[in-house]
């Protein structure tokens, strides 16, 4: 009797744990903080993105208040809602001192497009607003509810980015003295990148 006993309890803790253990397994993942975020996709970026050698436009940069390397060279990660630009990120060096900054274009408001500089800690710190041809600053403060919106579509696309390739460094001549080929996941987006600017010697 007293087996038995024991037995039935075993089992029954035996099948406790066997639901935590479930339940542990089928609840959502954390969901990460802005800085959390921020640093996952610039590191990621880095990473896998494609390294824009033309840059965005100087005035770009300077808008949002970073000094441009070249034509404000950047590694980018464009994602796309039903075929149409929703949201890039952007991660560069600031031409002053070399600081690592994000700049995140945004298409998904109605009737402008928002740009912003963050920094690695997921604070808005600057934002661009375009109209047609012409741009202008805009308050942080009168950006939040955008800034929000970029920044939940990007949790939704986090996934998406983690799974691309990395891309590959191709060291083979090609290239002038003190560059290297960098191959991202699309081979026609590869461009020959300083050694200094992919932290190489």
């Amino acid at each position: 009797m007293v087996g038995a006993t024991r037995a039935a309890l075993l089992a029954g803790v035996g099948l406790l744990l066997a639901m935590a253990t479930a339940s542990a397994q089928n609840r959502p993942p954390p969901r990460l903080s802005d800085q959390q975020l921020v640093v996952k996709f610039h590191e990621l970026t880095r990473a896998k993105g494609d390294y824009n050698k033309r840059g965005l436009n100087p005035e770009f940069c300077r808008r949002l208040g970073v000094r441009p390397i070249g034509n404000c060279e950047v590694f980018q990660a464009v994602f796309a809602r039903d075929g149409k630009p929703a949201v890039t990120f952007y991660s560069l060096d600031d031409g002053r001192n070399g600081v690592a900054r994000v700049f995140i274009t945004s298409h998904l408001e109605q009737d402008f497009i928002e740009d912003y500089n963050v920094d690695l800690e997921g604070k808005l710190e600057r934002v661009v607003r375009r109209r047609g041809g012409t741009s202008s600053r805009a308050a942080v403060k009168d950006a939040g509810a955008g800034f929000t919106r970029a920044m939940n579509f990007l949790r939704t696309r986090l996934d998406e980015l983690a799974a691309w390739p990395d891309a590959s460094i191709a060291d083979d001549g090609s290239c002038p003295t003190g560059q290297v080929k960098r191959v991202p996941r699309e081979a026609r987006n590869a461009v020959c990148v300083d050694r200094k600017r992919l932290g190489m010697r």
